[in-house]
């Protein structure tokens, strides 16, 4: 399925967030939701690279001269917001690269909204993560696709304790802790939860659990510094699940472990390269892809499910989501207009057919992407 060919997501492991000693706040500065970020970071980042339609891979010599970054200003009174294309990967893969001027916009901002508010310990994902009551996994899935799944919870469990530090292990309280929040009663799981549950427990994601991605960093920075929002919450994630037929749900399953580890980490590096070069745009093929899938065995069944389940991507995870973000901008712009608004989300988002940029146009907004040339900020002091 294409959440798993996008593999980029990082939501923390619900109900993680209430355990978190306070002192991890205050002696992690940015690493310490190591939970919210690993949790929230599965989460958005699934959703971000899981489908063909965000072609997010390209070749370097598609790359720019000069890295122009995600930047876009729209042109509200009394002051301009930004809003800013990221990847839900480690921030310390990206940062460093992000030109000046996103982080001057940032710096200068004193409200940020991301996809999902993590610091939000309300919002958890347990609630739509299972099966109805009486039902189980092995009375739904194949019965061959029901024993890998077994195998790799079984094989996490045996090896977990020998992929994390002890650092982690502490932040975490012990691997027990983790695997228990990882892989409860997977068997009452839901097919989409199953899958994210496996998208969770890759080893490289297990192993970064304590470095926040891209958008979790901005949130850890923003926490005593300016106002944190969300534009969706994470009820709109449960929907998107139950609204999936089972059918597809299963396919996208199958996917996920059919696809090749090494080749999915490629996948993910080259994406992370094209990022930092700002080589990412509406104009670059599905190539990359379309050679991800075709590392995957698909049969001709799958292969019409598979269009199915791109289209209901399309329409659930971008298009509607778009025109969500669109109106919940439009409506802080325009009622608490006398703030600076920073808003950072997906990258794929700004790009395609019902993108937010185009969307925003639609609604009256002047909308310019923020390029090396001719790019002044005005400097405020922080009150």
């Amino acid at each position: 399925m294409q959440y798993e060919l996008l593999e980029v997501s990082t939501v923390l492991i619900p109900g993680f967030e209430h355990q978190l000693r306070l002192e991890l706040f205050e002696q992690l500065e940015f690493e310490l939701p190591c939970l919210i970020s690993f949790n929230l970071r599965n989460l958005v980042d699934k959703m971000f690279l899981t489908s063909k339609l965000l072609v997010l891979s390209v070749p370097a010599m598609l790359a720019f001269a000069k890295n122009d970054g995600f930047l876009w200003r729209i042109n509200s009174k009394p002051h301009p917001a930004y809003l800013f294309g990221t990847i839900h990967v480690p921030y310390t893969k990206v940062w460093p690269s992000v030109p000046k001027r996103a982080k001057t916009a940032f710096h200068n901002s004193n409200r940020l909204y991301t996809e999902i508010n993590a610091l939000d310990h309300q919002q958890e994902l347990n609630s739509c993560r299972f099966l109805p009551e009486g039902q189980y996994a092995s009375q739904i899935l194949p019965p061959q696709l029901y024993k890998k799944v077994k195998r790799r919870v079984n094989r996490v469990r045996r090896k977990l304790h020998t992929w994390l530090t002890y650092r982690q292990k502490r932040l975490v309280g012990g691997s027990k802790r983790l695997l228990e929040h990882l892989t409860g009663n997977w068997e009452q799981m839901h097919p989409a939860g199953i899958e994210y549950m496996l998208y969770s427990m890759k080893k490289r994601r297990l192993q970064s659990l304590d470095v926040p991605i891209l958008d979790l960093y901005l949130t850890l920075q923003s926490r005593f510094r300016r106002e944190v929002g969300g534009l969706e919450t994470m009820d709109v994630i449960c929907q998107s699940w139950k609204k999936m037929p089972i059918e597809l749900a299963i396919l996208q399953l199958k996917l996920t472990i059919r696809t090749p580890r090494k080749a999915h980490h490629a996948f993910v590096e080259d994406l992370i390269d094209n990022y930092n070069n700002g080589a990412i745009n509406e104009t670059i093929s599905m190539k990359s892809v379309a050679d991800l899938r075709s590392k995957i065995h698909i049969t001709e069944k799958d292969s019409i499910l598979l269009k199915e389940l791109d289209y209901l991507y399309y329409e659930n995870e971008l298009k509607q989501r778009n025109e969500q973000w669109v109106a919940k901008i439009d409506d802080l712009l325009k009622n608490e207009h006398n703030h600076r608004y920073f808003f950072a989300f997906g990258i794929g988002h700004f790009f395609g057919e019902d993108n937010v940029v185009e969307l925003l146009r639609e609604v009256g907004y002047k909308v310019t992407r923020v390029t090396n040339k001719r790019t002044k900020f005005r400097h405020y002091k922080k009150s």
